[in-house]
């Protein structure tokens, strides 16, 4: 429940911010922290609960994407707004595939193999990637670098976390073999 009521602030927040930013990513902000809430509602119990270890993972990512995000001063160029619009498809795509066995934290549920899954095996990732493309495109191009390598490494931890506890999940060895990348297909 907290969980649902921290999205739909940060929607609230978003809509009603004095901030100028593109229609396209205020949309996008809005359109995601809405389907998050909704889905952290109606998500299905984890099958094996995390062990708080499992919790770690997700923090990094969710801190450095916290940290940009509030920055002030973000700018977005068409470009910059065409990634994050682009990411924030993605990953409504990606959470809608997932329906009731979304989570942020890592845990076993059910194993999603349709929409974006069919393709690669964390496209809600590969998106979120894109979108902070887009957050720190106005930075001066080493630090832009800095900070997607380190949001990068995060996400490897993170699913390297996610993939261990879908172990335990009944044909996940099947669909491991059958969709092989995690991001972004031929690369990782």
């Amino acid at each position: 429940m907290v969980f649902a009521a921290s999205a739909l602030h940060v929607a609230w927040r978003c809509v009603n911010s004095t901030a100028s930013r593109p229609w396209p990513v205020t949309l996008g902000v809005a359109a995601v922290h809405l389907v998050m809430a909704g889905l952290f509602l109606a998500r299905l119990p984890e099958s094996s609960p995390s062990r708080m270890t499992m919790w770690f993972p997700a923090l990094p990512s969710l801190a450095l994407g916290a940290f940009v995000g509030g920055s002030p001063g973000l700018s977005f160029s068409p470009t910059a707004t065409l990634l994050f619009a682009l990411g924030a498809l993605g990953t409504l795509s990606s959470m809608l595939a997932l329906g009731r066995s979304f989570a942020v934290l890592p845990g076993a549920r059910r194993l999603v193999a349709r929409g974006p899954y069919r393709l690669v095996r964390h496209p809600m990732y590969a998106s979120e990637l894109v979108m902070f493309a887009g957050l720190v495109l106005h930075y001066h191009a080493l630090l832009a670098g800095f900070l997607l390598a380190l949001v990068g490494l995060t996400l490897a931890w993170r699913i390297t976390a996610e993939e261990r506890a879908l172990a335990t999940v009944p044909g996940h060895a099947e669909y491991r073999a059958a969709v092989r990348y995690r991001l972004f297909p031929g690369l990782w």
